[in-house]
């Protein structure tokens, strides 16, 4: 986080933004094929959402950020893990 905050900083008067997605458990193809149902199960307990993240939530998140919409976002840690953690 000190790191995005640094960066933003260093390039921000430039146009240059640098924003840190902090990703949770995401069934990825991968993650899929290498975790039982049983992880799969505790790892949503363990969520404040009704289900596990996907690559489409990571790529969302992502897109905002890179959208106009988020111009004026820069040097912020986002936390797309479905309520698993609180700042």
């Amino acid at each position: 986080m000190g790191l995005t905050r640094h960066t933003a900083s260093l390039g921000g008067k430039q146009g240059v933004r640098c924003n840190l997605l902090s990703p949770g458990v995401t069934l990825t193809a991968s993650a899929l094929a290498t975790t039982t149902e049983e992880w799969r199960g505790e790892a949503l307990a363990s969520v404040r959402s009704p289900r596990l993240g996907k690559p489409e939530d990571m790529a969302a998140m992502v897109a905002f950020l890179f959208s106009d919409d988020a111009a004026f976002v820069n040097g912020q840690s986002f936390l797309v893990d479905g309520g698993a953690h609180f700042n």
